[in-house]
């Protein structure tokens, strides 16, 4: 991991020191060639989905359907 000179917070001390850029995060998955989108079939399939019950939903295709896909 590369390092960069930041400084510190505190005034008084005047110094700099070594520590990361603060933009850590976790990232997790991985690109294909299974669609279009270049995501794996499931995730695809699952968006194709909840597209599909959005739309459901607005145009009262279904009347009971809330937003999380459930029906009352």
């Amino acid at each position: 991991m590369s390092k960069s000179l930041e400084a510190k917070a505190k005034k008084e001390s005047g110094w700099l020191d070594l520590e990361g850029a603060g933009d850590q995060g976790l990232m997790f998955g991985f690109a294909c060639n299974e669609t279009p989108e270049l995501m794996p079939l499931p995730i695809a399939l699952a968006h194709k989905l909840a597209l599909r019950l959005a739309e459901v939903r607005k145009k009262k295709i279904i009347l009971t359907l809330r937003p999380d896909g459930k029906r009352w």
